[in-house]
């Protein structure tokens, strides 16, 4: 925040001229000459050591994350957002900055699919903003916008690279719920499928609002000042906490369910709901096996999967004869094969 602050005053102390001549702008503080100018020039470099005083005291890895952020912010204000395009896409990497930050400032790993996700939809965000900028310019006085790259005729190219930036952050919303990853951190992950048409909803809202002009020169406080961007934000929090703390869908007695190699025990994976290929480690050693013994581990195994263990067991040195095609396999015998692998790959 206190990185951000100082940016954010840097940047109007640069922008004053133009933020003079803008119908909204030209009420800031320093535009508006409310706020002297060299309470702007002490103010930037102070807030900047107070955030590296801060970030001393955490992590390593985030005093290279602050510096990054301060350095990309510092070419966004002098040079980048006259660019076209190059200054929207330096507006979503540093929101998506942020969230690194914060992430290893916990410390907690950052996702794939949560930079993804975030970098498509501050992207659609930075180009409402630049969206509105230049509608505004158009219903006034036309041609271009001051202080950045675009022209009037931009508007339609901006709302078509826009909306369709947003609408990806929903596609990789779909494949994060549809992947392994969310079926191991939440007990129903198909409760998160209901995210994706509020976030459509959402998306749609906001272009739709900006194409009539009624969008907030900056959409994050829009989206913080909007009932029903609040409301959607609510639902958001509850159908992720029912995805957390719903109980677990029951496994089926009789359907396939995963095995994992541990040490001297067969047992059921804990983490499987719908059965299907996992794979199990123990110091180094791993096996990919489709596991068809029961939930009890009492009544039968499929054939695809005695043929792994063979397969298995001949790389290891142990031929293991695969079950022939449609006969059923003891699950005693099964146990033992695997417990032997297992045994002989560890004294290895």
């Amino acid at each position: 925040c206190l990185c951000a602050s100082a940016a954010y005053l840097l940047n109007d102390l640069l922008d004053l001229d133009a933020d003079r001549r803008h119908p909204r702008k030209r009420q800031r503080p320093f535009a508006s000459g409310r706020l002297p100018l060299g309470a702007g020039l002490a103010g930037a470099p102070l807030l900047t050591l107070a955030a590296f005083a801060v970030a001393s005291v955490l992590p390593p890895r985030f005093v290279l994350v602050l510096l990054a952020y301060g350095v990309t912010t510092l070419a966004y204000s002098l040079v980048l957002k006259r660019v076209p395009m190059l200054d929207v896409v330096t507006l979503a990497a540093l929101y998506t900055l942020r969230i690194i930050g914060g992430a290893v400032a916990i410390p907690v790993e950052a996702s794939f699919w949560l930079l993804a996700f975030s970098m498509f939809l501050f992207l659609s965000l930075a180009m409402v903003k630049r969206y509105a900028e230049i509608q505004r310019v158009a219903t006034t006085s036309g041609g271009s916008v001051a202080g950045r790259g675009y022209r009037v005729d931009d508007l339609a190219l901006i709302q078509s690279l826009g909306s369709s930036a947003g609408y990806l952050s929903v596609l990789v919303l779909a494949l994060y719920i549809n992947g392994a990853a969310s079926q191991m951190l939440y007990r129903r992950h198909e409760v998160l499928w209901l995210l994706t048409p509020l976030l459509l909803h959402w998306i749609g809202r906001v272009w739709l609002i900006a194409r009539r002009g009624g969008m907030h020169d900056d959409p994050v406080v829009f989206a913080l000042t909007d009932r029903v961007s609040l409301a959607v934000l609510a639902v958001f929090a509850v159908v992720i906490a029912l995805a957390i703390w719903l109980p677990a869908a029951a496994r089926s007695a009789t359907g396939p369910v995963s095995a994992r190699c541990a040490g001297s025990r067969l047992r059921p994976c804990p983490r499987c709901t719908k059965g299907g290929t996992h794979r199990g480690r123990r110091r180094g050693y791993s096996i990919r096996i489709n596991c068809g013994i029961s939930g009890n581990l009492r009544t039968r195994t499929v054939v695809a999967a005695y043929t792994a263990l063979a397969s298995a067991g001949a790389a290891l040195g142990t031929p293991i004869s695969p079950a022939p095609q449609g006969s059923s396999v003891d699950s005693t015998r099964t146990t033992s094969t695997l417990r032997g692998a297992c045994a002989m790959r560890s004294s290895g």
